[in-house]
């Protein structure tokens, strides 16, 4: 599983399926959510909504939204053009920026991923959430196989003021603040210039010089430990690649 998601641009599409909702606070969709879609692939429900999805092969979709006073509400559904099946809703998803967390082939690292996504990855990633069910994405290969996705509707946020006091002009960190929430803010800031999800490998050198052409008080060297010390960039321990 990638530590980090891709942010990918879809359009609004239309879900079909079922739904049901879950009360606050009580942990019982933790277990049911699992216990309907063995449920589903026990009987014919499977077929059924697999039989108007869009996309072949069958992507099956878990629609999570919060509903007010912390109930959930939970879809099995499939992406579909095709008219509303007796029984079944629909659901209109609209379009936007989406950070998609890979899961591999094991549906049971969900609740993983989405502690990452929402425990490390959201907070110092410059995205909020905007509105929207967060998705779960089941694609089923031709071979049998299974790939999972965490899709999470995000966009961009406006930077805090904090932030701004500490760039200038040009969006460079000018000063290195003294207070260990700002130094975060700048560092978090910096972060986001690195490839993010580990695909891509830098060099001191290339780490060097994105610091470098991200600061204007000249002290590459305390960016780059922070950054290490901090949990923003990782590296090997000779300091030969560096990888967010």
């Amino acid at each position: 599983m990638k530590t980090g998601p891709s942010i990918v641009n879809g359009q609004g599409f239309r879900a079909v399926g079922w739904r049901r909702a879950y009360g606050p606070k009580s942990g019982r969709a933790m277990d049911a959510i699992p216990a309907w879609w063995e449920e589903l692939m026990q009987g014919e429900g499977l077929k059924e909504i697999e039989a108007i999805s869009s996309f072949q092969p069958p992507r099956g979709l878990g629609l999570c939204l919060t509903l007010e006073e912390g109930e959930m509400e939970y879809w099995i559904a499939v992406p579909s053009d095709k008219p509303l099946p007796e029984g079944m809703e629909e659901i209109q998803i609209a379009g936007g920026a989406w950070a998609v967390f890979d899961a591999g082939g094991n549906p049971s690292a969900i609740r993983e991923v989405f502690d990452l996504a929402y425990g490390r990855w959201l907070p110092d990633s410059g995205f909020v959430r905007r509105p929207g069910p967060d998705v779960e994405c089941y694609d089923l290969a031709p071979d049998g196989g299974l790939r999972v996705q965490v899709w999470l509707p995000v966009e961009k946020g406006k930077r805090p003021s904090e932030l701004e006091r500490l760039l200038d002009e040009g969006g460079k960190i000018k000063v290195w603040p003294a207070k260990k929430a700002a130094q975060r803010l700048a560092l978090a800031y910096l972060a986001e210039k690195f490839e993010l999800g580990g695909t891509r490998e830098y060099s001191e050198r290339e780490v060097n010089a994105l610091i470098e052409s991200w600061h204007s008080f000249g002290d590459f060297f305390l960016l780059r430990r922070e950054l290490i010390d901090g949990g923003f960039l990782k590296r090997l321990p000779n300091g030969s690649k560096y990888w967010r």
